[in-house]
């Protein structure tokens, strides 16, 4: 944290405060996307998406192989399968650099306080919050995405199966 503007201006106390107040909010609202991504109705919402996804992948790989059949069965394309391996460590990925930015953004909170010349009140403050966003980073229930509702590997799913009513289908 710079207590100084980029023009080299000494900052004063509110701006101080406000640079960290804006350190908070964005941290709170890390943590508040990967809570959205969870609620059920968002879910709901991305299970149906990864599943229609994987619809087509499935249906336009069966074209290609059907059209460009290998000589071996095992060279067939699989691009579905490939996706849906994609999409589910990407999920992971997610998580896990997200807890790893959380910790260096912790770690940056905790080295300004020692640095700087701050009333005790306002680093004992600072480090229940570290501590708060600490605990909230190591709760794997709360700090992962679902993708329990993922279809499974060669999944075939037919056409009055799949749920959708919009496009002519149940």
């Amino acid at each position: 944290m710079s207590w100084t503007t980029k023009a080299g201006e000494e900052k004063d106390d509110d701006e101080i405060n406000d640079d960290y107040e804006t350190i908070i909010k964005r941290t709170r609202a890390a943590f508040s996307s990967i809570e959205y991504m969870n609620l059920e109705e968002c879910v709901t919402r991305l299970n149906k998406i990864v599943k229609d996804i994987y619809i087509q992948f499935k249906f336009a790989e069966n074209v290609y192989n059907d059209a460009n059949p290998p000589d071996d069965p095992a060279d067939k394309v699989q691009l579905a399968n490939y996706w849906l391996e994609w999409i589910t460590d990407y999920y992971a990925h997610v998580i896990t650099t997200f807890k790893k930015n959380i910790k260096l953004e912790t770690d940056k909170m905790t080295e300004m306080l020692k640095k700087e010349d701050n009333p005790p009140a306002m680093v004992e403050q600072w480090e229940v919050i570290i501590d708060v966003f600490l605990q909230m980073r190591d709760d794997d229930n709360r700090m992962s995405l679902d993708t329990s509702g993922f279809p499974a590997f060669d999944s075939r799913f037919n056409e009055d199966e799949d749920g959708d009513e919009e496009m002519g289908g149940t």
